[in-house]
Parts: structure tokens; sequence; C-alpha cells
């Protein structure tokens, strides 16, 4: 399976929409800022769940629930590595998957950090197709 078979099985269409002002007020009550890519990504990408072929692994899109399970410190701190500004958007095992300012999305898991790709569809190649799949390439200090 591709990443728009295994985003479609999800239950992602081209063109969905869905309401992201309440993840959109949690990820500022939390103290992330929100713009408008981070928006247009959420209408079309929140509360889907992606699991790879063998249903084993998953990927899920949240932001409400991703502000709330985030560990703000470490996402200070991989935004400052950066210079970019970073807001949680899901998460996959056990790293946070963030959304930055420049359209990029980042993974996460303690020290260790590094890009996923620049849109849904190559997150989800690189986590679940890719062989090997796609890693945290670089060490926070």
């Amino acid at each position: 399976m591709n990443a728009d078979d295994l985003l479609r099985r999800a239950g992602w269409t081209e063109g969905r929409r869905v309401q992201v002002q309440p993840a959109l007020d949690r990820l500022s009550d939390a103290g992330y800022e929100t713009w408008e890519e981070l928006a247009a990504m959420l209408a079309e990408f929140s509360l889907l769940e992606v699991f790879d072929a063998a249903h084993e692994k998953h990927l899920w899109i949240d932001a409400g629930r991703a502000a709330l399970d985030a560990d703000p410190d470490w996402i200070r701190d991989y935004s400052s590595f950066i210079k970019k500004s970073l807001s949680p958007v899901g998460g996959y095992s056990h790293m946070g998957v963030m959304f930055g300012s420049d359209s990029v999305f980042y993974g996460g898991y303690d020290r260790e950090f590094g890009p996923l790709g620049s849109s849904v569809q190559e997150v989800v190649d690189g986590l679940f197709c890719m062989t090997p799949p796609v890693r945290l390439s670089m060490i926070v200090e």
C-alpha cells in the first residue's frame, strides 16, 4: 500500500474539511502559536488515525489531543534548535509529531528530533512505506 491508500483507509479524501477551531483554541491556550497553514493542514487531516498495512503501527493527527499530551519544554527546545515555531499535531509510537512555521512536519522523542516530511503523504510514506523508515536525524543538546 502507498501513502494515499493508507490515508484513504483512515478516512481521508481530497478536499476533506473538518472543524478545527477547538483544536486551534486548545493549542493557543497551551501557549503554542497557530497560523494559517497549520489551520489548513488540520482542516484536511485532523482526527485521522493512519495504520500501516499490517495494522500494527499508527500515526494519529489531532492537535487538540497533542496540545494536552506534548511536553512544552521539549517543543520549546526543538523550536529553539531549528529557529522555527512548532505546534504539536499528533503522535506516532512514543514520538510527538509537530508542524512547523516552515510547513514541515517534525518528530521528536526526548533528545532525538528531525524532519518527517513536508506533507502528510510524505510523513505516512516515510513512516510506513519506505524501507528503512525515516529516522530522526538530529540530537538536541
